[in-house]
């Protein structure tokens, strides 16, 4: 048991940091604590609300006459809580019983080892004639009140909980010495109940509050509780707002983390099934054909492109391949000419990206040299009888565009010199990014040289390919370091499936060559390639999926907004995807 001047000491001490914030956590089991307190919890608050939460029922649950309050409660805390606890442990008193002694009560809830107590389950959640009745037979909030008092004389530190400024001011001079002002039942998650405040609103609220309890005695430390509060992000917008010392999390901390975890936990392994069996099926595949070694995927985006491949590797027709950066397109180039019947003969490949018309005309068509009349050739004609591709067409200058159409119209090839010549016997392959990433290619020329065109879907659209494909840069970095190939936890392959990839293969290889490089002994967890996200920043963001609300609109659009197959397109539960679409705003879409 801390004493209470020690709990008053630590409390004083948060509230003097600048940077300060004193985080509760009412709760109704030992596991829900121990975490708790792993993760820096300041002080614990054992309520029946938590327990009847753990054992699957609301918060309000805890309302109803169907269990000794506060016997259930000394059961539960004495033997999961009290016991294996390093921070201070309040008791969630009921002075709702006409029955308690409140000073015995008082005494034993000290000597059972708590270092406070707080008036929860409380007669603030019932309104109206039923209120005044309470009232008037004291066992209502003025009884809760009179707690508070006489806890103080046993010594036992207090949490007020108040709704209104009369009872916080109430509570502020009894004195409490920590008012929670809270802001009614918890929203989110699976059982939230709908808040009547915004966060902005909650925020102005709260200092309203948080003023007048500190007019009725400024040692009382204010904290906030339930209500919109769901987020670190809205505790940290409400707190700016309102100047108050802390918050005291309760569906927050055990509830809807909970549900989250153990739905995408549960989730990982129906997932994993799933794409193992996708695996099976592609290992399958990847034994017959050389070009899927290189384009690997089980999706439809992904057999076209396959498709397509095949048939420009038996061509000799000018050949466009489609794709955002990190793609694979100049290794499509490559097997393209690899597979053709110029495999051979000699390949290059030029880029067009950042040169002027003037370098990329001399390194393709030939100039004469500075210092003599002699002519310097371009590779059209050193590369006679091979492969040429020519990548970000997109992005070379007009005038240049103008003569690679005039080229593959007429078979005849410009010179600098300013003379023209018969065709070079060369197969011209052009790379090019999507539609609206940049200054596209001449629209003259997209007919010409666009009849035969490899489009390469971008990683983000084809999620289920992501585990094939992690496997094998997995095993590529275990080759070239000489260890055995690493392996991925279910966990990691749903942060794989769960990133939007704006870099796409390349962010991929980074991210997982990152986390290979960070993990020890084992497969490799989630943790580590959330780390390795985090150092790709270098890829350039895609603005379309760039978020989770991003993400979930993107599946949604893709799967015609119906959730069953939305779900098992984004790898999650549908009950998970229920709750970040509730979280997200997204429920009327």
């Amino acid at each position: 048991m801390m004493p209470r001047v020690d709990v008053l000491e630590r409390c004083r001490k948060i509230r003097a940091d600048e940077n300060g914030i004193l985080v509760g956590a009412a709760i109704g089991a030992g596991l829900m604590a121990e975490a708790a307190t792993r993760g820096g919890v300041d002080l614990l608050i054992a309520i029946t609300a938590g327990r009847f939460r753990m054992m699957g029922g609301a918060s309000l649950t805890c309302m109803m006459p169907i269990a000794d309050s506060n016997a259930l409660t000394a059961r539960f805390a004495r033997s999961e809580i009290l016991n294996n606890s390093t921070v201070p442990v309040f008791f969630g008193a009921n002075c709702m019983d006409p029955r308690l002694d409140l000073d015995a009560f008082l005494d034993r809830v000290r000597d059972w080892g708590f270092s406070g107590v707080t008036n929860f389950p409380s007669a603030l959640f019932v309104t109206g004639g039923l209120r005044d009745r309470m009232e008037a037979a004291g066992i209502g909030f003025g009884r809760e009140v009179e707690l508070v008092k006489r806890a103080k004389e046993h010594g036992l530190a207090t949490i007020a909980y108040v709704q209104t400024p009369q009872e916080a001011r109430v509570m502020a001079q009894a004195p409490a010495d920590i008012v929670n002002v809270n802001l009614g039942w918890n929203q989110g998650g699976t059982r939230g109940v709908e808040s009547r405040l915004s966060v902005s609103d909650a925020g102005s609220w709260v200092r309203h509050m948080v003023e007048t309890i500190g007019r009725a005695n400024p040692d009382v430390l204010p904290v906030i509780e339930g209500g919109p509060i769901t987020t670190a992000e809205e505790l940290v917008a409400v707190c700016r707002e309102s100047r108050a010392l802390g918050y005291i999390g309760g569906s927050t901390i055990d509830r809807m983390p909970l549900e989250d975890s153990v739905s995408d936990k549960t989730s990982s392994f129906k997932t994993m099934h799933v794409l193992r069996s996708r695996l099976d099926r592609l290992e399958q595949r990847l034994e017959r054909s050389p070009i899927e070694k290189i384009l690997p995927g089980t999706s439809d985006a992904v057999r076209m492109a396959v498709a397509r491949t095949h048939e420009a590797a038996g061509s000799e027709l000018p050949v466009l391949i489609i794709g955002e950066p990190g793609t694979g397109r100049r290794q499509i180039a490559r097997a393209i000419h690899r597979h053709g019947r110029r495999r051979n003969d000699p390949f290059r490949i030029v880029g067009c990206a950042g040169k002027t018309e003037e370098e990329l005309a001399a390194e393709l068509f030939g100039h004469r040299g500075p210092e003599d009349e002699r002519r310097r050739l371009g590779l059209l004609e050193v590369l006679q009888g091979g492969t040429l591709a020519i990548a970000d067409v997109c992005q070379a200058p007009a005038g240049l565009q103008t003569q690679f159409l005039d080229m593959v119209s007429s078979g005849r090839m410009p010179r600098s010199t300013g003379g023209e010549g018969p065709g070079p016997d060369i197969r011209l392959l052009f790379t090019a990014r999507p539609a609206g990433m940049e200054d596209g290619i001449d629209p003259a020329l997209h007919a010409r040289i666009g009849a035969l065109e490899v489009l390469l879907p971008p990683l983000r659209e084809r999620p289920e390919d992501i585990p094939l494909l992690a496997r094998q840069i997995l095993d590529r970095i275990g080759d070239r370091s000489g260890r055995a190939a690493r392996g991925l936890d279910p966990a990691a392959h749903r942060a794989l499936i769960s990133h939007g990839w704006p870099g796409n293969l390349d962010e991929l290889h980074h991210v997982l060559t990152r986390a290979s490089m960070t993990t020890g002994d084992g497969p490799i967890a989630a943790a580590a390639i959330k780390h390795a996200l985090g150092t790709s920043h270098s890829m350039t963001p895609r603005p379309d999926v760039v978020d989770e609300k991003s993400w979930l609109l993107d599946g949604l659009r893709r799967n015609r907004f119906r959730r069953n197959q939305t779900a098992a397109f984004l790898g999650i539960s549908r009950k998970t995807l229920y709750n970040k679409m509730k979280r997200h705003g997204l429920l009327s879409t």
